[in-house]
């Protein structure tokens, strides 16, 4: 599932997705504070599921191959 809210809500979501057994694709940036990403992470580590950031550079031009 993909956390698209405003950043301070990320965590409560992040943290109930893998309760839920969904794996969490969270926005950038993933928490206000160090503490609350790490318990983010410690959430889908303790289910086994994937948690990740997604990364979008909007004002980036395209790579080449």
């Amino acid at each position: 599932m993909s956390v698209v809210v405003a950043n301070h809500l990320h965590r409560e979501i992040a943290e109930g997705l893998p309760a839920a057994g969904k794996h969490v694709l969270c926005e950038k940036e993933p928490a206000p504070t160090v503490a609350n990403a790490e318990a983010m992470v410690k959430a889908a580590e303790d289910t086994g599921l994937v948690a990740t950031i997604g990364f979008i550079l909007r004002r980036s031009p395209p790579s080449t191959p």
